[in-house]
């Protein structure tokens, strides 16, 4: 059975300084960072640590995509001092996406990757980019000079941080990419709900010598997992799962498995082999994770299904 272990160097959650609403809220000689993400909101934490008030908007496992603003949080934004957000569609939700690019101190960190780095679907980014380690690191600097405009006093202590957040995260990136590698190459293909692991197959289940990765992965719903679902999607996923010889497929925490229920329930009744993972992924929530301990449960529990599904094989 796979175990997956990695040392820290110290975990995003041992020095989170992610508030109550409440007292973020308090006024405060320190800045007030506001993230929109979990994902963005562990590296803020990292790098600003107790020189600065942060807090997150969306948590939870509620969906980034769909977020409209609720009650207080115009007040909260309003006092963010910096707010940090996606940037590339992922929070599209109307009012959400107002506020954010009305903020004098909107920063989006999307656009600080590389256009030649970024995947298209259907004509539109895919904004899953922390799926990707390697991408992911790309905005840890943004992160540090943004808090070191905010309080120059603490610029050093910043970068410093910030170094070592970029150190923890390759190092995780490295082991991931290893483990996964390890795995045989005809079982490294992902289904899961949405389709939010595209850059997590570019960069860790393709092989070394393939030039396309698309093939690895596959979902019933799309970028963003809020539309309807027809049968014609369900029975692309099908074909997928046949072609590849699939045997389980991955639910993901803040996404409705009723499409993976019905994938599942019609390869029963064509005697298809297949089966749900009775635990989920993590795409766009991080769950009672910090970010390199969900990248690395993702890759475990990936790792200890797929072993699993190499052992049962005749």
């Amino acid at each position: 059975m796979f175990r997956f272990f990695i040392i820290l160097f110290f975990t995003l959650s041992s020095c989170s300084t992610n508030y109550p609403t409440n007292k973020w809220m308090e006024n405060s000689s320190k800045p007030k960072i506001l993230s929109t993400t979990a994902m963005i909101g562990a590296l803020v934490s990292k790098i600003g640590q107790d020189e600065i008030d942060h807090l997150t908007l969306i948590n939870g496992d509620l969906d980034p995509h769909s977020y409209e603003l609720i009650k207080g949080d115009d007040e909260k934004i309003k006092r963010a001092d910096v707010l940090f957000f996606n940037g590339l569609g992922l929070e599209h939700g109307a009012s959400l996406h107002t506020a954010l690019y009305a903020h004098p101190h909107g920063i989006a960190l999307g656009p600080y990757i590389n256009k030649e780095n970024l995947i298209y679907v259907d004509g539109y980014i895919d904004p899953h980019l922390w799926m990707d380690m390697s991408l992911w690191k790309k905005i840890v600097d943004p992160i540090a000079n943004e808090l070191a405009l905010c309080d120059p006093g603490h610029a050093d202590l910043f970068y410093q941080r910030a170094e070592i957040v970029k150190q923890e995260i390759q190092a995780t990136h490295e082991k991931i990419y290893n483990s996964l590698q390890h795995i045989p190459e005809q079982k490294r293909f992902l289904v899961s709900s949405h389709d939010a692991f595209r850059y997590f197959a570019r960069a860790y289940l393709k092989t070394p010598e393939e030039t396309t990765w698309e093939h690895r992965c596959s979902a019933p719903e799309g970028l963003s997992p809020e539309g309807a679902i027809g049968l014609g999607h369900i029975q692309e996923v099908l074909n997928y799962i046949c072609a590849h010889e699939i045997h389980i497929i991955f639910p993901e925490s803040n996404v409705n498995q009723d499409a993976l229920k019905k994938i599942i329930s019609v390869a029963h009744h064509k005697n298809l082999s297949l089966s749900l993972s009775k635990r989920p992924l993590f795409s766009d929530s991080l769950g009672p994770y910090d970010y390199l301990s969900m990248m690395e449960y993702n890759a475990g529990l990936l790792c200890e299904c797929w072993e699993e599904s190499t052992h049962a094989s005749p």
